[in-house]
């Protein structure tokens, strides 16, 4: 089954066979043989075609939710634009034959007043709905819509399946019974998908929102440097014991602790969160953190504040303030463990390293298929290189492959990296078996937009698509990018300014600095709370439950949108 997966994903199998009516076409032209086609078969046969094409890639949806471990249901999924845009094509060609029988326009006019006719109202429509969806099958669509906005566009194909069906239904063949034995197999998949939908509506408890983690303590604990261990020419881990003496709390491996800085020269207290690096388990809590220097394109900037604190300022023994540990990027603590492809790019390697240092320490169990990927430029920012051998050489049912991007003379192929390139959905594609797994990745926001839409399309099932982005960078899920549609009025008390909020900015936050507000703000990730604002008047909503919860009658600018007209003391 995997083998012809295999076939059935590459793209040369599918072109050919989407082409195969067209060509068929051509050849008995070419050999005079279509003297026994009427013009109106002609017709009748690309049309046909094209609705075949809209009918088998709007199966796909429901079958890829039935059975998200057919290796063939994915292969397929892998088409589903090309099988789109050949259904517009053979819409599009169907509509020419139609106007190219016609004498003149004044004909094409008159079809369309006719009562009997009326039916040439729903191919028009059916075809000026496809038309955006044809202008808009690919990446840069994508990418400069926006995901979520073009998924919504891309909805707009069930209404042109219902237009289709009319057109063809009600047509000139008037062939009702036999449109709804061509439409049968999508009208029972969608109907079994919404009812089992409603059924878990029915009788399965959902939470409302996503609630987050409870926190191991409620405030923040001194901890201090108890061990600074270089990683590279620019991270530094840094091994953490508490204070005071307790035990030390257990945390999920993938999340996170924050951290309230006080740095010489800053008027208030500094916020940022850094993830976990080691498995759970041990009488120590360990970060590895990355020295930020100034944007490549922009040297005169500074660097980053609270990195370059911890790398300068902070030795053995210095005193830190940190919160509990957090965050909802995490291994389950039960269920299926056995199919899993981490990715970390970049310092994005932590949360992940310490979900393969847990799965390590507990035992990569017989059977399991673990896949692990490392992204960085080159062996210099490569980090626990000796580590990672030494675990992939101990667990014969995990895959190491570190990928550099930009390797120097001195790296070697084979020997410290394994792949040239980026970690890219085409890398995953090339090396796994399939989709089946469930995939942790963390990077840079770029790479992990590419990475949450292109396992999308591949297939993969969205609650197995896990991913974390550090600060703004962040990437949001289909099914969490709820915002509100109606417009609403935001007054900032201190400057005075009432703003119109359109549903397009991710946050508040977002909306005020968009604006020239400049509001506090520390993880941006509604973990810490700097970002809390006097909510004066009105009502907010949080898409992702916040991990940290304000006081009353405050809210986390960072992490909400406005649910009515709203006024803000800041």
């Amino acid at each position: 089954m995997k083998f012809i997966a295999t076939i059935i994903s590459k793209k040369l199998f599918a072109w050919p066979l989407l082409a195969f009516p067209a060509l068929y076409m051509l050849f008995l032209s070419m050999e005079g043989s279509l003297g026994a086609w009427k013009y109106s078969d002609m017709q009748d046969f690309f049309g046909n075609t094209a609705i075949s094409c809209l009918i088998f890639v709007l199966c796909l949806t429901p079958l890829k939710q039935f059975f998200p471990k057919w290796p063939v249901i994915a292969a397929l999924n892998v088409h589903r634009r090309a099988i789109g845009i050949s259904c517009f094509l053979y819409a599009s060609f169907h509509a020419f034959l139609y106007v190219n029988q016609a004498e003149s326009p004044v004909e094409i006019v008159r079809d369309f007043q006719e009562p009997d006719l009326f039916y040439l109202f729903f191919g028009l429509a059916g075809l000026c709905l496809l038309i955006p969806l044809f202008l808009t099958s690919n990446n840069f669509s994508v990418k400069h819509l926006k995901y979520k906005w073009w998924k919504r566009l891309h909805r707009i194909v069930y209404l042109a399946a219902f237009i289709l069906f009319m057109h063809r239904g009600f047509g000139e063949n008037e062939d009702l019974f036999g449109t709804l034995l061509m439409f049968l197999p999508l009208i029972v998949l969608e109907t079994l998908r919404i009812g089992r939908n409603f059924l878990q509506l029915l009788f399965k408890e959902i939470p409302t929102k996503k609630q987050p983690p409870v926190p191991v303590w409620s405030d923040e604990k001194l901890f201090s440097v108890d061990k600074i261990v270089v990683e590279s020419d620019q991270v530094h881990s840094f091994y953490l014991k508490p204070g005071e003496k307790f035990k030390l709390p257990n945390y999920k491996p993938g999340q996170f602790l924050t951290f309230r800085f006080d740095i010489p020269g800053q008027e208030k207290q500094v916020v940022r969160c850094y993830s976990l690096s080691d498995a759970p388990g041990n009488d120590y809590y360990r970060i590895s953190v990355k020295r930020i220097p100034p944007p490549r394109d922009k040297p005169e900037l500074p660097p980053g504040l609270s990195s370059s604190f911890l790398h300068d300022q902070v030795k053995q023994g210095y005193t830190i303030k940190v919160l509990a540990p957090n965050g909802s990027f995490c291994l389950p603590e039960r269920g299926k463990l056995n199919k899993i492809v981490m990715i970390g790019s970049g310092i994005g390697i932590t949360p992940v390293l310490s979900m393969l240092n847990h799965l390590h320490k507990s035992g990569i169990k017989r059977g399991s298929d673990i896949w692990f990927f490392y992204g960085v430029r080159n062996g210099s920012e490569q980090i626990m290189k000796d580590h990672l051998k030494s675990i992939a050489q101990a667990n014969k049912h995990l895959k190491l492959h570190v990928c550099y991007s930009a390797p120097a003379e001195q790296d070697r192929l084979g020997e410290d990296y394994h792949i040239e390139g980026r970690v890219s959905l085409d890398l995953l594609k090339q090396i796994l078996p399939g989709n089946d797994f469930d995939f942790y990745f963390c990077g840079p926001g770029p790479m992990m937009a590419d990475l949450a839409e292109g396992l999308d399309l591949w297939g993969v099932a969205d609650e197995r698509i896990h991913f974390e982005a550090f600060g703004p960078s962040t990437v949001k899920r289909k099914s969490a990018a709820v915002k509100a549609d109606n417009q609403y009025q935001v007054k900032f008390d201190q400057t005075g300014k009432i703003l119109t909020w359109t549903g397009e900015a991710e946050s508040t936050l977002e909306f005020a600095e968009a604006n020239g507000i400049t509001l506090p703000f520390g993880c941006r990730m509604g973990n810490c709370g700097s970002c809390s604002q006097k909510l004066v008047k009105g009502e907010v909503h949080y898409p992702v439950a916040p991990s940290f919860t304000p006081e009353e009658g405050y809210c986390l600018t960072c992490s909400s949108i406005p649910a009515s007209d709203i006024e803000l003391a800041s």
